[in-house]
């Protein structure tokens, strides 16, 4: 925010069995090297009930878009 910028982070990566996040890696970023860190320990942060089909988990990879935004920033 002190930087008055805005941008987004495409961050792909896997859900564990226990709803962790792994295997984390960026796809995008805009503007390239501001907010990848901050964007990977924010989706690192994420718990999810993981899905299973006939008691076995959901495998793949997801992808989740982390947007940095300055709302109602005035000056």
């Amino acid at each position: 925010m002190r930087l008055r910028r805005e941008g987004r982070v495409v961050v792909e990566f896997r859900v564990a069995q226990d709803g962790a996040t792994q295997d984390l890696r960026v796809l995008e970023a805009e503007p390239a090297g501001l907010f990848e860190g901050a964007a990977m320990r924010y989706v690192a942060a994420l718990r999810y009930t993981p899905s299973d089909v006939a008691g076995h988990p959901v495998q793949g990879r997801h992808r989740y878009i982390v947007r940095f935004e300055l709302r109602g920033q005035h000056g």
